[in-house]
């Protein structure tokens, strides 16, 4: 079927010598991933790539290659790690290690469900904060599921804070992750006018937060990284008005602690 996904170009933040990915599958409910790791420097790139599981001990030995100057390398989890356990309690987060600078992003896809496809950026370094805009329960069919991974050498106690007031506190082992499925939460409303949120996650240990989105029924997927920064200003490069029939919304979460008067400029000067 017709499918497409996105992803941001790398900047010098999002490289370095170890990339951390949240959201690995390997036949999860039918959904598959791969890495697509990039060489950014001057020299041969000697990488290992080490998977870890819900219980966080390390799934395997270390997979390692050679990547050539310039170049980029995809592993399939279900094609390179056939000793990976793969079905529906498959669900990892991996770590990438290098001996010089390399970036990269994940890809996750499902034959089963209608072809959905979706992209996210791996990182470079964690935070002790992460700001997720929007996580959905059954709003308009949609739902999200929050990932977060603990990339520092100690467990972290980690809070979620909707914008509802809803918490939830969990402890992660380093390396492995907790996931958070919105419809899965009865603390949660659902629905058109009440299934939308935002949340803050605070940890005690350096983490990064990945969002997956998700309509079943049209087989619709999306993946976004959550941001460990909030700013005054947010570029947007490209937003759409029935372009060839593609439409776009800007979320825009509050991070401060009064209210916050907004303006959207457009490229034509329109606010």
């Amino acid at each position: 079927p017709y499918t497409a996904g996105a992803y941001n170009g790398l900047l010098p933040t999002d490289v370095g010598t170890k990339l951390y990915f949240p959201g690995l599958y390997n036949n999860y409910y039918g959904f598959y991933s791969e890495m697509v790791i990039q060489n950014t420097s001057s020299l041969v790139a000697n990488i290992s790539i080490q998977f870890y599981g819900k219980t966080g001990a390390p799934e395997g030995a270390p997979y390692t290659h050679v990547i050539p100057v310039g170049a980029s390398a995809v592993f399939t989890l279900s094609e390179l790690f056939p000793a990976l356990p793969s079905g529906n309690s498959a669900t990892y987060s991996a770590t990438v290690t290098s001996d010089v600078a390399i970036g990269g992003i994940a890809n996750t896809w499902s034959a089963y469900m209608h072809g959905e496809y979706a992209t996210y950026n791996g990182s470079a370094d964690g935070a002790l904060e992460a700001y997720v805009p929007s996580l959905l329960n059954k709003y308009y069919g949609f739902q999200t599921a929050l990932s977060i991974q603990n990339v520092d050498t100690a467990p972290a106690t980690v809070t979620v804070t909707y914008s509802n007031g809803h918490t939830v506190t969990k402890t992660i082992d380093p390396n492995t992750k907790a996931e958070l499925i919105q419809p899965n939460d009865p603390d949660l409303p659902s629905g058109n006018t009440l299934g939308i949120f935002s949340a803050k996650v605070v940890s005690d240990k350096k983490i990064i937060a990945l969002v997956n989105v998700e309509d079943k029924l049209k087989g619709s997927l999306a993946s976004w990284n959550a941001s460990p920064i909030a700013s005054n200003d947010v570029l947007c490069s490209v937003v759409m008005r029935e372009y060839y029939k593609w439409f776009t919304a800007e979320t825009v979460m509050n991070a401060g602690s009064t209210q916050a008067d907004v303006t959207i400029t457009y490229s034509d000067g329109k606010t």
